[in-house]
C-alpha cells in the first residue's frame, strides 16, 4: 500500500512544522539513484557496491541473500523517493502541492542493469507516483555489457529510459584482468576465444543498442599498459559511438590491486597523459566536441544532460545507500547499505524548528552533511563551470553574487591568458583544451 507522507496524524498543517525549502521555481531538479549491487566487484572499483560473495560475508547485514536483499533495498528506495517528493511539494515550488517536475534521472551504483524487469518497474512506478516525468530530458541507466538483451532494452525504452551508459573500460582482455574486470569472452557464461568471435559479440550488443536507443555512451579507463589506439579508432568508427567518457585509473580499489597500482604508479601516470592527448587529437579530427574535461560527444544533443546539470551547479535528489544529494543549500551523503536498510523515512510530526535537512542529519539519516554557504557556492561554481567547454559565464556569476570576477582575479586571469592557458570568449572564461590535464592547478589559482 502506498504511504501518504503528507498525512499528519496530529491534525496540524504540515506546512508549519518544517521550514520551507528555499529553491526558486526556475531551478531544475534532477534525481540520482544508487544501486550498490554488481555481478563481480572490479579490482579498481572504490565505489560503494557489493557483489554476491561480499554480501554473504558482511556480518552487518541481517539478510545476506542476494535477491531478497535487493528487493528489500528497492522498498527503501521507494520510501526515500516518496519522502523527498513530499518535502519538495511542501516547499511551495508548485501550486496545490502538485508533483515536482524532474529534469533528469541517473541510475548508477555500479550495475543497475543487474536488476530484473520487476525490480526496474518498481523503481519506475515509484518515480511516476511521486514526481512529474512529463518534461524529463534524460534518463540514463548504467549497464554491464553482459546484461544487454533485447528484453531489457525494450523494457528500458518502454518505461522512459532514454540513454544507456556502457561500462567497457578497456578493449584488451589482459588489461581487464589486470584491473579485475570481466572481459567480453565471459558474457552469458560462454567461453569465446577468437578475436572474430569477440567482435561478433560486440556487433550484437551495439546492433541492439542502436536499434532501440539513439543516445548511448561508453566509459574508458586511461593508464592501462595494453591500450591500443588503432583498436579504439576501429571500435569508435565501427559502432558510431555518440558519447565517450574518460576516467583515470586511480590509487583506490581493493587491497591487492592497490599494492600493484602503487608499484607501477609512475608508469601509469605517464601513460594517462599520453593516452589522453592522443584521444583528444583523434576526437577533434573526427568532429567530436570535448564539451567537458573528460567527456566527448558527436554533437550537442549527445551531451550527457544529467552530468551537465551537475557542472552547471544544478540541484538534485540523491536516493539509495551512499548516494549524494544537493537540495536548498545542503549537500548530504546517505548512510552505507547496512545502516540505510534500517532507516525509516517519515516526516516529523512535531515542530522541528528549522531545516528538515538539519533534522535528518541530527537524527542519523546522513553519513555526511554540509551547509553550502555563499563563499563555498562561489568556489564550486568556478570549479565546476571551468570543467566545461563553455567555462564560467561571467555575467551569470555577477548576477548571482554581485561581483566582477575578472576584476577580483584580474592579475591571475591576465597571467593565464598571456600563457595561452585560458581565454575569454564573449562573456565566458574557459580553459584552453590543451591545458585540461593541469586544469586542477589552474582552477585552484582562480578560486
Amino acid at each position: 500500500m502506498e504511504k501518504d507522507f503528507n498525512k499528519n496524524t496530529t491534525g496540524n498543517n504540515m506546512d508549519y512544522l518544517i521550514s520551507p525549502v528555499s529553491i526558486s521555481k526556475q531551478d531544475k531538479m534532477s534525481c540520482y539513484i544508487h544501486i550498490p549491487f554488481c555481478h563481480v566487484k572490479c579490482g579498481y572499483c572504490h565505489f560503494h557496491s557489493y557483489d554476491e560473495s561480499m554480501l554473504k560475508n558482511n556480518i552487518f547485514l541481517a539478510d545476506r541473500e542476494f535477491i531478497p536483499l535487493i528487493n528489500k533495498y528497492i522498498v527503501k528506495l521507494d520510501e526515500e523517493i516518496s519522502f523527498y517528493s513530499s518535502i519538495l511539494r511542501l516547499s511551495g515550488l508548485t501550486l496545490h502541492h502538485e508533483k515536482i517536475k524532474l529534469h533528469t534521472v541517473y541510475m548508477e551504483g555500479r550495475t543497475p542493469s543487474i536488476l530484473d524487469p520487476e525490480q526496474i518497474n518498481r523503481i519506475y512506478s515509484s518515480l511516476l507516483r511521486n514526481f512529474d516525468l512529463s518534461e524529463l530530458k534524460e534518463w540514463t541507466i548504467e549497464c554491464n555489457p553482459r546484461d544487454i538483451s533485447k528484453e531489457k532494452l525494450l523494457l528500458y525504452k518502454e518505461i522512459g529510459i532514454t540513454r544507456i551508459s556502457l561500462g567497457i573500460q578497456s578493449l584488451n582482455k589482459t588489461d581487464l584482468e589486470y584491473i579485475g574486470r570481466e572481459s567480453i569472452d565471459v558474457l552469458n557464461s560462454k567461453k569465446i576465444f577468437s578475436e572474430q568471435d569477440i567482435l561478433h559479440q560486440w556487433d550484437k550488443i551495439f546492433h541492439m543498442l542502436g536499434k532501440y536507443f539513439d543516445s548511448f555512451s561508453i566509459d574508458l579507463l586511461l593508464g592501462l599498459s595494453n591500450f591500443n589506439f588503432e583498436d579504439l579508432k576501429f571500435f569508435i568508427l565501427r559502432y558510431k559511438i555518440p558519447h565517450i567518457s574518460l576516467y583515470l585509473l586511480s590509487l583506490e580499489g581493493n587491497e591487492n590491486k592497490y599494492d600493484i597500482f602503487t608499484q607501477e604508479w609512475d608508469a601509469i601516470e605517464e601513460r594517462q597523459v599520453e593516452q589522453y592527448s592522443k584521444i583528444q587529437s583523434f576526437f577533434d579530427e573526427m568532429g567530436y566536441e570535448q564539451y567537458e574535461i573528460s567527456n566527448f560527444s558527436i554533437n550537442k544533443n549527445s551531451r550527457a544532460k544529467h552530468n551537465s546539470h551537475y557542472w552547471n551547479d544544478g540541484r538534485y535528489i540523491g536516493v539509495g545507500a551512499n548516494s549524494s544529494g544537493y537540495i536548498d543549500h545542503y549537500r548530504y551523503k546517505n548512510r552505507e547499505l547496512s545502516e540505510y536498510l534500517n532507516l525509516q523515512w517519515y516526516l516529523p510530526q512535531v515542530d522541528i524548528g528549522g531545516s528538515i535537512f538539519r533534522w535528518l542529519n541530527q537524527n542519523g539519516y546522513y553519513g555526511e552533511f554540509e551547509f553550502i554557504d555563499q563563499e563555498t557556492e562561489k568556489k564550486e561554481k568556478i570549479m565546476l563551470n571551468l570543467r566545461t567547454k563553455e567555462g564560467l559565464d561571467l555575467e551569470d556569476y555577477h548576477n548571482k553574487f554581485g561581483e566582477d570576477f575578472c576584476k577580483i582575479k584580474k592579475e591571475k586571469i591576465n597571467d593565464f591568458i598571456q600563457k595561452g592557458m585560458v581565454e575569454i570568449r564573449g562573456k565566458n572564461l574557459s580553459i584552453v583544451p590543451e591545458y585540461y590535464l593541469i586544469s586542477n592547478s589552474i582552477i585552484s589559482e582562480l578560486i
